[in-house]
């Protein structure tokens, strides 16, 4: 994969990425807002670091830091929205309104307040009990399968193919296991449901085992140990351990979480209607596997 630092909200003077802005209300501006507007307070964060707090919050809109005194370090407020604004000659606000980017990737679906972009350190420990909140998600699953129903695979085969659709966007050095998937893609339809939205009447998603950990495991490692743990639970029962075993072994975590500048994946997943062609483009040609890789993949 391509890993890429997590942006930083831009200050005032600094060009923003395409799609996107991060701009800086000037000093002066008092935001007047309802309290039941206010989504969270936190103490002792930066105006950046409360921008990032924001930026990760579906429903925030500006981040407020009250500066206490002459300290660069306040009460970190994120807003829904902002209704007025009054002109101070003395203001101690600051605030950043944010505007996000067109590309729906994964990491704004997810409702983790701090995640981390990077993972840091990966212990055994931590490695089982991640893989085990995804089998924890089969547990009250019917275990009926039919023409009618298989919710057991209609989750699995969910997982393994966002696993999959992230991975495939790998060419030239760019894409792979970063978590960066247009979810707005219709070649990506019906992800969403396993994703966040929630399988079986909104039930079940991804996004319920991830929470759990998303303050220390990356949502592109996490995706993948997603993958593992259901190739592993699905597996034959005489194979189960072993393949637990050789997963884990040979489990390399630091994939860092994508989630702008994504647009160059459109298009390149393959197309079922081209047949072998999209596979030799895709599998062969992109990712540089053996046909009998690809056939296996």
């Amino acid at each position: 994969d391509a890993p890429t630092d997590a942006p930083t909200p831009r200050r005032n003077g600094e060009e923003a990425p395409e799609g996107k802005m991060v701009q800086p209300f000037a000093m002066g501006n008092l935001c007047q807002v309802a309290a039941d507007n206010v989504l969270s307070e936190k103490s002792g964060l930066t105006l950046d670091e409360c921008a990032d707090e924001c930026l990760f919050d579906r429903e925030c809109a500006f981040a407020d830091l009250e500066v206490r005194g002459q300290a660069s370090t306040g009460i970190c407020r994120n807003l829904k929205v902002c209704e007025q604004q009054r002109e101070t000659a003395t203001s101690n606000t600051i605030m950043k309104k944010i505007l996000r980017q067109a590309f729906n990737s994964p990491q704004w679906m997810m409702t983790c307040k701090s995640p981390v972009m990077t993972t840091r350190c990966m212990t055994n420990d931590l490695y089982d009990e991640a893989t085990k909140s995804v089998k924890d998600l089969f547990a009250g699953l019917s275990q009926i399968c039919n023409t009618e129903r298989c919710d057991v695979a209609d989750l699995g085969g969910c997982i393994l193919r966002m696993a999959g659709h992230d991975l495939m966007d790998f060419k030239d050095g760019f894409g792979g296991a970063d978590a960066c998937t247009d979810m707005d893609d219709p070649d990506n339809a019906g992800l969403p449901e396993c994703l966040f939205r929630g399988e079986f009447s909104g039930q079940i998603s991804i996004n319920d085992a991830y929470s759990k950990f998303c303050d220390r495991i990356s949502l592109a490692d996490f995706i993948v140990l997603a993958g593992e743990a259901v190739m592993t639970m699905l597996a034959t029962p005489s194979l189960q351990d072993s393949w637990k075993q050789g997963f884990k072994d040979n489990f390399r975590y630091g994939r860092t979480t994508s989630f702008e500048g994504c647009d160059f994946s459109v298009g390149l997943l393959p197309a079922p209607e081209d047949s072998c062609n999209a596979v030799e483009r895709v599998y062969v040609e992109n990712m540089d596997l053996t046909w009998r890789e690809a056939a296996a993949l």
